[in-house]
C-alpha cells in the first residue's frame, strides 16, 4: 500500500514540478491533464511541506545573513508632552513602568 502512495506522490509532485515551469494557473493545468483542481492543490501543498522538511535537514547555511549594527544604546530617552513638559528616563526602562508613568502624568498635563 504504502509503494502505491508513493508512486502517487512522485507521480502528482512531477505534476507541480511541470506547473511551476509553465505559465497556467492552477485551475487551468489541472483542466488541462485532467487532474480535480482540489487534489492537485493538496499535493502542491504537500510538495511545499516536503521541500521545506528537505530544506531543514540540509545542513546548508541559512539564507539569512546575521547583520551588526553600529547603532549605539543611547543614554537617555526624552519624551516631550505638547505643553512643552519633558519626561527624561534611563533608554533601557521597562517599558510597562514608562507606560503606568505616564497614564499617572497624563490628567496633570494642562
Amino acid at each position: 500500500m504504502e509503494t502505491r502512495i508513493k508512486k502517487v506522490a512522485t507521480e502528482m509532485f512531477r505534476h507541480v514540478e511541470l506547473w511551476q515551469q509553465g505559465n497556467l494557473t492552477q485551475r487551468e493545468y489541472s483542466k488541462t491533464v485532467g487532474i480535480p483542481c482540489s487534489k492537485f492543490k493538496y499535493w502542491r501543498k504537500r510538495y511545499i511541506e516536503q521541500s521545506i522538511a528537505k530544506t531543514k535537514d540540509r545542513s546548508e547555511p541559512s539564507m539569512f545573513v546575521p547583520l551588526k549594527t553600529a547603532i549605539k544604546k543611547l543614554p537617555e530617552l526624552t519624551l516631550q508632552y505638547p505643553n512643552g513638559v519633558q519626561l527624561h528616563c534611563p533608554s533601557d526602562i521597562d517599558l510597562q513602568v514608562l507606560e503606568q508613568f505616564i497614564k499617572i502624568s497624563a490628567p496633570c498635563l494642562p
